[in-house]
This record gives structure tokens, C-alpha cells and sequence, in this order.
């Protein structure tokens, strides 16, 4: 960001302040970066609650100018050993770059041409780090204050400036892919709220009552018609999209759009909302947090909730800072709540990267020009060693029981964020994409592996096969496994499950990776219990049972969150996870995760929640209760939820008609559930024989909301939904009731 002072001297400008700061030549390094908690070659260790710990490094681009290329070696070391600054902070835990680059820089701009930027991204990705690519769209800084037309296109109308836009970027994308240094993200403009490529794409930004600016922004053009300026900038923003995704070609890679709103949610919806109105396609949100322009942790924290919930897309702060230097004076700045030390500044970065990594859908924070030693917003001592801030990871528990820490209170604990009166889903589940089919026929087999162990062939027409391969001859697309924590312990109702440690995490991971290997859809029912969980009951594990409730909390988020790791880690990642099974009385009811104490029953699953879109935000999380046939018990567990704040994607529900009435029943529940709240969608979690009025149910609800249906163990052959007999055979009668399922659906959803 351009024209955010270095704090310790007031009003300076990025520009001021390239001409102060030492720089570093960069020289070849190595290391290993880490991401999703995985350690990297030195003595940090992530923590695996954030996805990103990266740093703005642009100012070692080669060049002219205030930053990079002005030698000087080695300047960095640690415990008297020479280093680079990214070789020292990668050690640290610090696993991604982000470079900005410009069209074609202007005489005293950074240098940050193609050119010098393609060098500096290769000496990242071989540190085996991310690449976060800053498109500025102009010849100098692109910021709230300037966003300047590359002056080779000031002459271009927008029809011409539309077709340039999307052509460079393209061009730009293309290149770094074959130079190797194909990014991971990519932004679409730096800190556009107020538009860019000006005049053309400049829009009339709303009054603030949070921002603070510094410096004269650039006229409006006269006259104004606003209309006309955001359909140039759409067109214009959908253009760089267009073209980041035509050069990137069948390469992964996000795409970012960026704004300067951090604990701004009022400017943050007006922007936002353009976007939306117009359907402009992206995958994250970008914000710029410099407390003294845009507000408080707590602003910034209502501001991600609210931004997720109305856009679904997750949120990084792609800018920050803090100074190093100024004591005290600096706390008397609007907003600015840690003394201007080295230890302050970690205060600052320990509490916004809990902040971020306290919501499931934060993905990470990046610190701009960390460069320099001993002054301004540097991330290094006067002497070239690693300020205290530079081992943010390995503080974030410890300091933010500090009485200095100024990290937000949890968000259940936020009236403004969600009154009682407020039943808005989370916005996630708007657009459920179910992988391999638009719509799940399921079944839970968690039985299979024991059954396998005693003997049991699985066989069809004769031919012995796999389960999979049979289940899926015949339309089957979706696998349930149940998990428990420990099943070789007993519970205060059931004697233990399997001595053998059938569904335990190692078993689930074992059948898990069958399920992928068959390309089958995955979803993980965690029971949170060493057995059955159920409406009777959901007992407390037997490991946890001494835990106070807080660390309850806690250890069934890192409990969930290390199996959903271990899973992914064994190529078997859930598409689908539920947060507890049959939980219309509680989670762990026994330890006071009850609907009898909503607070605390909220407290428990929002763990689980966020543990699981830790791992990745894209998991669907279901949260399942037994009231397919109660339309007033349902709607009563449901609003309690949502009052809580708790944020799912699918509610799930078991259709037994021995326990939750006749498919008349469950087919009226539905059909109000899915009128009632149009942003959740549905699925029979549980399901016995009543398959075919249970697909025509699912089937028939509006706007594709019913996702399908999982028959409870088909291959137990003393239930009425065995689809197998003694022996391991397809009753076919019975099976083949799912090929017709399959046509009538397909018919129906062309």
C-alpha cells in the first residue's frame, strides 16, 4: 500500500521512506515453508489455525529508485549468522510472498517491472513458499489515494482499455507460468474501493466513519455519473479476471480483490455489493488493516463475520503494519492500542493473527515492507536481527493471555452480530456444490471393515467385487463413515464398540482412502463419544471427561481438526463433515454441551466449525438432528442455532418411520424448511427402506435444496434396508430400486 505512513515519523509516505530504509540484495537461499500446520526446517511451528503467514517483499525487486537493487549483501543475520530476510523468516514460520508489479515504472517508482519481479518470484519458489502476485494496473503506486492509467493507455476509451487490461494480464500470468514462478494468488488491483485505472474506472467512495485518509485523493471526473463509472469498473475489474484466468490455463490459482476497509463493514458492503450485483467471479476477499486508517481488532473481526455471511468467499488481510518505534506517543493516535516498541509491535501482530485465525474463514495475514533495521514499521533490529514479531507463531497462545493483548472477545459474545431475533443462515450455504454428482445417493457402511475382517465376500450376480464397485454400479455416489474417539472404552450406556478399534480415526482414514480411490464422495460423521451418539445419548469421551468446559472447547476443535488433517494428509480429505450425529439434545449433554445451555452447546460446535474450515473452507459442514416428521421441534432447534451464531451449510435429518413419522410427514417439514430458510440447504442424513418417497421429497424441494439421501447401513442383512443378504450378495429387487433413482434424477436435474 502507497501512502500509509511509517508511524514513528507521522505523515511520511512509502515513497519518503524507500529513501530511508537499508535494503538487502537478495542472494540464493533455501528453507521450507509451511502451510496447514506442517513444521518447517527451522524452530518454528505453525500452529495450523492459519493458512498464510506471509509478507509484502516487493522492495527487493532489483531497480531504481527508493527500494531494491541498491546492494549491500548480507545485511540480515541471527545469532551472528549472515541470512536474507526471506531464508530468516521462512525459518520462522512465515510461508508466503507477496510481490506487486507494475505496467512499466516510472522514473523514482520502485522498479517493480515483469522482469524483476519473474527473478524475485523464483528465489520465493524455491524456498518452497507461496507466490500472492499484486497487479497495480499502473506505472506507479495504485492506492485509495492514486490509481494512475499506465500512461502508454491514457488515450484508450474504455472499450480499448477493457480489451488492454484483460490481454496485459494474461500476458503477465503467462509469463511467470513460463518462467516457473506461476503464482498461487493473484490480486486484481491494490486497493481498489475507490476503483481503478482512473479517470475511466474511478467510482464516488460513501463517507466513513471508520477510515481515516492521509493525503489529497484525485478529483472525480466532472460530471459524475456514477452509474456510468461502476459499469466501467466492473467491466474493467471482470476484464483482469478474465485475463489472470485465461494465462493461468489449467493451473491452480485465486484470484483476489482487494480493498483498504478493514474495520469498515458499511464501505466494505457498498463495494462488495457491486460486485455481487454484477456477478463478478473471484474466489477471495483482500483487505489492507493499518489500525490508525481502519479501526479496531473488533472492527475488523465484525467486519470479516458480516462479509462472509453476506458473500460467502473467505477473507485475507493482504496488508498490515505496525511501528517498532515512537514508546507511548504512538498509543495517543486514534486507534493505535500498543506502544510503539519492538514488543508492541508483537502485541499488534499476536492479536490480529488470533483475530484472523479465531474465524474459519480468516485465511491469513500479510505483513507490507517488513524491511529496514530498527526503525519505522521493520520487522528487524538495528543490528539486522529478527524482531520480536518475526516469531509471531510461536507467541499466539502465550501473549494473548497477556494483560496488553487487545484481541476481540469471541464473536458469540458480539450483540451487534447476531440478536436473537436474527435467523439468517450462514451464507455458505447459498450455492452447495456436492462433488462427483449434483446430488447425493448415499449410504453409511461404517460396518463394512468389521464385517470384512470376519469373512464376509461382497458379490453381484455371482462376481465378487469391492463394495465401492458394486455400490456404485448402481448410482451410488456418496460414503458415510461415523468415527468415534475411542471405541475399545465403554460408556455409561453401551459396553465399548469394538475392542478391535473398528471406526476409530486409523480405521476411518483406512476406509476413507478406499472411498476416494473409487472416486466416491466422503463425508465424516463425528460422534464425539467412544460410542454410540445418538438422541438418547452423546457421553463425553472417556479421555476428556477431567477437561474443564473451556478446554472441552478446545480439545474437540484440535481434536476435529487434526483428524480432518490426518485425512487430508492421507489423500482422503471429507468433502463433507458432520459436527456431531443426532444432536438434537447436545453434544457431550453430560458435560453441559446441551440444549438446555445454548451458549455452551454453541460454544461446542462452533469449535468443531471452525476446526473443520481451518482445514479448508470448502468442506460442507452439516449439523444433523432427528426431526425429519417435526416441523415445530425442527424449527425450534434450528432458530436456537442460528441465534447462537452458529454458521452451517446443511441441515441434516434421520427419517426412520419408526421414530420420525411417515414420508407425508417428513415431505411437509421439508417443504416449510426449505421456504422458512432459503439460504440452508437439506438432506436425509439417516434413511431406512422409504427410499424412493425419500428421493422424490429431496428431489422436489426448491432451487436444488434437497442435496439427497444416506441409507443407514444397507449391508447389515437383519435391517429393512439391507441391500445385501448373509452372504454378501445384492438382493436385486432391492438394488435395483437405485438404478431408477438414478434415471429420475438425472431426468430431473438436466
Amino acid at each position: 500500500m502507497h501512502n500509509k505512513p511509517h508511524l514513528s515519523s507521522g505523515i511520511l509516505r512509502k515513497c519518503i521512506f524507500a529513501f530511508t530504509i537499508v535494503l538487502l540484495q537478495v542472494n540464493a537461499w533455501h528453507g521450507l515453508a509451511i502451510c496447514h500446520g506442517q513444521e518447517s526446517s527451522g524452530t518454528a511451528s505453525n500452529p495450523a489455525s492459519i493458512k498464510y503467514l506471509g509478507a509484502d517483499i516487493s522492495a527487493l525487486a532489483g531497480g531504481r529508485g527508493g527500494f531494491g537493487g541498491r546492494g549491500g549483501g548480507d545485511i540480515y543475520q541471527e545469532n551472528g549468522q549472515a541470512g536474507d530476510e526471506i531464508s530468516i523468516m521462512t525459518k520462522h514460520g512465515w510461508n508466503a510472498y507477496r510481490l506487486r508489479v507494475f505496467v512499466s515504472p516510472v522514473r523514482m517508482a520502485p522498479n517493480n517491472s515483469l522482469e524483476n519481479t519473474i527473478e524475485l518470484a523464483k528465489k520465493i519458489k524455491a524456498a518452497g513458499a507461496a507466490l500472492q502476485l499484486d497487479i497495480h494496473y499502473s506505472d506507479t503506486w495504485a492506492d485509495p489515494q492514486h490509481q494512475e492509467t499506465p500512461i502508454a493507455w491514457r488515450n484508450m476509451n474504455i472499450d480499448e482499455l477493457e480489451k488492454q487490461v484483460e490481454q496485459y494480464s494474461s500476458d503477465v500470468i503467462k509469463q511467470m507460468k513460463d518462467a516457473g514462478v506461476m503464482p498461487d494468488m493473484v490480486q486484481v488491483g491494490n486497493e481498489i474501493t475507490g476503483g481503478m485505472l482512473w479517470p475511466l474506472g474511478h467510482v464516488k467512495v460513501p463517507p466513513s466513519d471508520v477510515k481515516q485518509f492521509a493525503g489529497e485523493i484525485q478529483p472525480l471526473p466532472e460530471p459524475y455519473d456514477d452509474a456510468k463509472q461502476w459499469s466501467n469498473l466492473i467491466r474493467l475489474i471482470k476484464a483482469g479476471l478474465r485475463g489472470v484466468k485465461a494465462g493461468a490455463g489449467d493451473a491452480k490459482m485465486q484470484t483476489i480483490i482487494h480493498i483498504d476497509c478493514g474495520g469498515d463493514w458499511p464501505i466494505t458492503k457498498w463495494f462488495f455489493d457491486h460486485l455481487a450485483e454484477a456477478q463478478v467471479d473471484f474466489d477471495i476477499i483482500g483487505q489492507s488493516f493499518y489500525p490508525n486508517y481502519h479501526g479496531t481488532l473488533t472492527g475488523l473481526q465484525q467486519n470479516m463475520h458480516e462479509t462472509y455471511r453476506a458473500y460467502n468467499k473467505p477473507i485475507m488481510i493482504t496488508e498490515t503494519g505496525y511501528p517498532q518505534t515512537g514508546g507511548d506517543e504512538v498509543k495517543s493516535r486514534k486507534y493505535m492500542e500498543w506502544p510503539g516498541t519492538p514488543q508492541g509491535q508483537l502485541q499488534f501482530m499476536v492479536d490480529l493473527v488470533n483475530t484472523v485465525r479465531r474465524v474459519p474463514y480468516g485465511l491469513g495475514v500479510f505483513y507490507w515492507a517488513p524491511e529496514g533495521r530498527g526503525r519505522g514499521n521493520a520487522l528487524w533490529n538495528s543490528d539486522g536481527s529478527p524482531a520480536p514479531a518475526i516469531h509471531v507463531l510461536n507467541n499466539l497462545d502465550k501473549l494473548m493471555k497477556s494483560p496488553d493483548s487487545r484481541t476481540p472477545v469471541p464473536l458469540a459474545s458480539i450483540s451487534s452480530l447476531q440478536d436473537s431475533s436474527d435467523t439468517r443462515p450462514a451464507a455458505k450455504s447459498t450455492s452447495v456444490k456436492i462433488p462427483y454428482k449434483d446430488y447425493i445417493i448415499g449410504a453409511d457402511i461404517s460396518w463394512v471393515q468389521a464385517a470384512e475382517e470376519r469373512g464376509t465376500k461382497y458379490s453381484d450376480n455371482g462376481v465378487q467385487k469391492d463394495i465401492l464397485e458394486i455400490l456404485k454400479d448402481y448410482g451410488f455416489n456418496f460414503i458415510r463413515l461415523r468415527t468415534f474417539v475411542d471405541p475399545t472404552k465403554a460408556t455409561p450406556r453401551d459396553r465399548p464398540y469394538s475392542m478391535q478399534g473398528y471406526c476409530d480415526l486409523p480405521h476411518t482414514i483406512e476406509m476413507s482412502k478406499r472411498v476416494k480411490a473409487a472416486g466416491m464422495g466422503l463425508s465424516i460423521d463425528f460422534h464425539y463419544s467412544d460410542s454410540w451418539a445418538d438422541p438418547g445419548k452423546q457421553f463425553t469421551p472417556s479421555a476428556w471427561l477431567d477437561l474443564s468446559f473451556d478446554d472441552l472447547v478446545k480439545k474437540m476443535h484440535d481434536y476435529t481438526k487434526d483428524a480432518i488433517e490426518q485425512l487430508k494428509a492421507a489423500g482422503a480429505k471429507p468433502d463433507m463433515v458432520q459436527i456431531g450425529n443426532e444432536i438434537t439434545p447436545g453434544i457431550m449433554t453430560d458435560r453441559g454441551g446441551s440444549t438446555k445451555n445454548w451458549t455452551q452447546l454453541g460454544a461446542l460446535l462452533k469449535a468443531g466449525i471452525a476446526a473443520a474450515r481451518e482445514v479448508d473452507p470448502n468442506i460442507i459442514i452439516v449439523l444433523h438432528i432427528d426431526k425429519g416428521g417435526d416441523n415445530e421441534a425442527t424449527r425450534r432447534w434450528v432458530d436456537a442455532a442460528l441465534a447462537q451464531g452458529i454458521e452451517f451449510d446443511v441441515l441434516g435429518q434421520s427419517c426412520y418411520t419408526r421414530w420420525q413419522g411417515q414420508p407425508a410427514d417428513w415431505k411437509a417439514n421439508f417443504a416449510d424448511l426449505a421456504a422458512r430458510y432459503p439460504k440452508l440447504a437439506f438432506l436425509i442424513a439417516e434413511l431406512a427402506a422409504e427410499v424412493k418417497e425419500a428421493h422424490e421429497i429431496m428431489l422436489n424441494l426448491p432451487d436444488k435444496k434437497g442435496l439427497g439421501t444416506i441409507i443407514w447401513e444397507p449391508t447389515a442383512n437383519n435391517n429393512r434396508q439391507a441391500l445385501f443378504n448373509n452372504q454378501g450378495a445384492v438382493i436385486p429387487e432391492r438394488m435395483a430400486l437405485y438404478s431408477q433413482i438414478v434415471k429420475e434424477y438425472q431426468e430431473q436435474r438436466k
